[in-house]
């Protein structure tokens, strides 16, 4: 699974820079040693309260925002603004009680990041499961060095995690530089700007047959399975439809038992669990024959032709697999097939990634790519997952930058609608109507 960057910007653009990328990455991993080697030999050159200052700035943009954007997008920047915003403040103060609780939280969220990792791919046993073990031992073993005191007795946790944050990305950033580099002509692709940009839709039945589901069940039901009063779990359904006639959906031929008891061994994606399965003729089709989708997406910008000749070949095999070749692992492989070099078609694609790398949107698509390494796509992460996309490639909603102007005028026009209100129930007068901004 190649990095999300790497994905929108096009391997084909990527390998025309290798050698840019692995400059980088070296010189960022070397920054990395750098900070960690000042963090934990106690004297500090690098004063923790700049990155504290940084992350704050970044967490106040976010919150101005959040506070004109709607729907998915607004909680997304309110939640990263106070994220943002909390750290800094605790990064800021740097008194021995806010570092201990900095230390406190990465060391637990490192340790139980790899404990659940390792728990799902010792289960699952899907291709590279002993590559994410290992990474998971590795975050357990960062996280019980963040919860210890030695040597600084949690004086350096800033500078350490921001070192080892620069120290893995820079290495990752280096590798992909050396691999795209032997990437042959063919194999990259051809350059994205020649393709003709289209549109899909992604629909998903959810496994409680709703569009939402209660808070207190959202994390398991929404994106693993859901469990009936018979014991029969389901995971829902996803699938995907590109014009008039291309459907993509990936359904077993035979119904598998998803009792209690086969659940354990199915659970693994060997190819001992591997069955025939089918592909559905059409969307028309499948709602006849079950029932209509709980949400469709729809996503722009794609690469029409790319997808096309995808679905070409990956058709010719019908072998279904409950966990590494599912109806969510085909539609999320339609979708980065789709979404490749979208940042390239509009001429600017280093331009346009530096810009998505300041959104919440593209740092959840990223989070749910690894998710999904981690164990496998559901239903739940790849409709998650393409609403992160559409925000990202999408030309008609074109990732949104901060608008001074109008968060400053809704922030004022919503305290007089306020002021007003409290005036209309005190003297008992309807309020005017207030006149917006001008338009151009």
């Amino acid at each position: 699974m190649a990095p999300l960057w790497m994905l929108l910007v096009g391997r084909a653009a990527v390998r025309r820079h290798w050698y840019l990328i692995l400059a980088t990455g070296l010189l960022w991993s070397l920054l990395g040693i750098l900070v960690v080697i000042d963090s934990l030999d106690g004297a500090l050159h690098v004063p923790d309260r700049w990155f504290g200052l940084i992350l704050l700035a970044e967490g106040v943009s976010s919150l101005a925002v959040g506070v004109s954007a709607l729907g998915a997008a607004r909680r997304l920047r309110l939640f990263k603004g106070v994220l943002l915003s909390i750290m800094a403040v605790l990064i800021m103060m740097a008194t021995r009680h806010s570092t201990f609780l900095l230390a406190m939280i990465f060391g637990l969220a490192f340790t139980v990041d790899g404990v659940v990792r390792i728990t799902i791919a010792s289960l699952l046993k899907f291709t590279g499961w002993r590559i994410s073990v290992a990474l998971g031992a590795l975050s357990v073993a960062f996280g019980l060095f963040h919860l210890q005191p030695w040597p600084t007795w949690y004086a350096g946790t800033v500078g350490y995690c921001i070192g080892m944050f620069l120290i893995l990305n820079g290495a990752n950033l280096a590798l992909v530089g050396l691999r795209t580099r032997r990437l042959g002509a063919e194999e990259a692709g051809p350059p994205a700007p020649a393709a003709e940009p289209g549109s899909l839709t992604v629909y998903v039945w959810t496994p409680t047959g709703q569009a939402t589901t209660p808070a207190g069940q959202r994390l398991i039901r929404r994106y693993v399975a859901s469990v009936d009063k018979a014991g029969r779990f389901s995971t829902g359904h996803a699938a995907l439809g590109q014009g008039d006639d291309l459907y993509i959906s990936h359904y077993p031929a035979v119904e598998i038992d998803r009792s209690p008891v086969n659940l354990r061994s199915s659970l693994r994606a060997g190819p001992e669990n591997d069955v025939p399965g089918r592909f559905l003729p059409s969307h028309a089709a499948e709602v006849a024959d079950w029932c209509p989708a709980t949400v469709a997406v729809t996503l722009n910008g794609i690469d029409a032709a790319r997808l096309r000749a995808f679905w070409e070949a990956y058709r010719q095999n019908t072998t279904y697999n409950f966990i590494s070749r599912n109806c969510s692992t085909t539609a999320a492989r339609a979708l980065d097939v789709a979404a490749e070099g979208a940042f390239s078609r509009g001429g600017h694609p280093w331009r346009t990634l530096a810009k998505a790398l300041t959104t919440p949107e593209f740092w959840a698509a990223a989070f749910l790519r690894n998710g999904a390494r981690s164990m496998t796509w559901t239903p739940g992460l790849v409709l998650d997952y393409t609403r992160a996309l559409s925000a990202l490639i999408d030309p008609v909603s074109s990732v949104p930058s901060i608008a001074w102007k109008r968060v400053g005028w809704r922030l004022v026009r919503n305290w007089r609608a306020r002021s007003l209100a409290r005036l209309h129930r005190i003297t008992g007068r309807a309020p005017e109507p207030q006149p917006g901004p001008t338009e151009a």
